[in-house]
Formats: C-alpha cells, sequence, structure tokens
C-alpha cells in the first residue's frame, strides 16, 4: 500500500536528519570547546607567563641594585638605608603581584623559597647597617643570600619557558582537533545534501504517470 510506504519512507528520512542534527550538534559543542580551550591557552601565556617573566625581569635587577649599594664602602649608611627600604617596597609589591598568578608545583616551591630567602635577606641588611663596624661576616652572607636569589629566580625564568612552551604545543593540539572537526562537518554537509537529493528522486517516482487516452487524438 503507498501510505505504508510513504509513512516508512518519512520515518527513515526522519531517522537521517535526526542523526545529522546529533551530529552537527556535536560538532558545534567540540567547536565550542575548541574555542573555549585556546582562549584560556592565550589567557594563561599572557597572565600567567609573559607578565611572571616581567616580574621576574624586574625582581632580578632590584636584587642587583640592592647587592651593589652594599658593595660602596664609601656610602653613608643612611643613604643605603633609604634605598635599599625602597627597592625592599618595590620588591614586595612585585612579589604580591607575583603571587596572584597561576603557579605549578615546582613553581610554588621555589617561589616559597624565593620569599623566605628575601626575608633572610632584609634582616641581614637591617644587621649590617646597624652594625658598628660593618661585620664582614655579614657582609659575606648578604652575597650568599643574593646567590640563593639569583638561584631561585634562574629556576623560576625556566618554568615560564617551559609551562610556555607546553601551552604551545597544546594550542598546536587544539589546532589540529579543529582541522579534523571541520573535515567532518564538510562531511555532514555532504550527507545533507545526498539526503535532500535522495529525497527529490522519491518524489519525482512517486508522482503518477497517466497514460494519455488514444481515442483522444
Amino acid at each position: 500500500m503507498k501510505w505504508t510506504y510513504l509513512i516508512g519512507q518519512k520515518m527513515k528520512v526522519a531517522l537521517a536528519f535526526g542523526i545529522v542534527f546529533i551530529l552537527v550538534f556535536a560538532t558545534l559543542a567540540i567547536d565550542k570547546r575548541h574555542i573555549n580551550t585556546l582562549q584560556e591557552s592565550f589567557s594563561s601565556v599572557y597572565a600567567d607567563r609573559l607578565l611572571v617573566e616581567g616580574y621576574i625581569y624586574k625582581l632580578s635587577g632590584l636584587f642587583h641594585s640592592k647587592k651593589i649599594i652594599f658593595n660602596f664602602q664609601n656610602i653613608a649608611a643612611a643613604d643605603i638605608s633609604e634605598n635599599n627600604k625602597e627597592m625592599n617596597d618595590s620588591i614586595r609589591h612585585l612579589l604580591v603581584d607575583y603571587e596572584k598568578t597561576k603557579f605549578t608545583r615546582d613553581e610554588t616551591m621555589y617561589f616559597n623559597q624565593l620569599k623566605e630567602d628575601f626575608q633572610k635577606l632584609v634582616k641581614l641588611e637591617d644587621d649590617f647597617l646597624q652594625s658598628d663596624s660593618n661585620s664582614i661576616d655579614v657582609h659575606n652572607a648578604i652575597q650568599m643570600q643574593h646567590i640563593k636569589l639569583s638561584e631561585s629566580l634562574n629556576q623560576l625564568s625556566d618554568i615560564q619557558m617551559k609551562e610556555g612552551k607546553n601551552l604551545m604545543d597544546n594550542t598546536k593540539k587544539i589546532v589540529a582537533a579543529s582541522k579534523i572537526t571541520y573535515r567532518l562537518e564538510i562531511a555532514i554537509l555532504l550527507i545533507i545534501g545526498l539526503i535532500i537529493q535522495g529525497l527529490i528522486f522519491a518524489s519525482r517516482s512517486m508522482v503518477p504517470k497517466f497514460k494519455q487516452k488514444s481515442h483522444l487524438n
């Protein structure tokens, strides 16, 4: 019967379009996830890596300046103390800004070590400035503390390079996955085209063909 045939055809068409709809919805969800991941990666590269590298660079400069002023014996203690206080305040502000960024496990360890070594340095500097004789032992301890700080900063800088590379590698993987999704979307469009084409041919085949009566000629 024609009506059962038509219902069967409609069910097949509905099923085909349902599958296509699910595929389209799935590819859109994948694309959205890729875009969100890319946005997070680019934001992390800037906020957690480039900015941090800037903080490390500024911290290195400040520690170097502090090291220099404590090596000059002809500068008055009062002048050293004032300049040193300003630099210590700048270092504390940079550490606060640094601490707001996203840390890896290793980065947390080296950052905490950096803060601890900085506090030890400040105490040694105060002892040195308050000492009448400007003890050589304290001065040497200050220099050793600067070496530890430099090592921590180098480790933190290496982490920025490593994590930045990881983010870039992850971005490349997302782009590669997006290309696959794009090809899948093209395939879905082709499927839709074939379904529409099949519907057109099916509708033509169901059009009744009327024979012309010979007596009307």
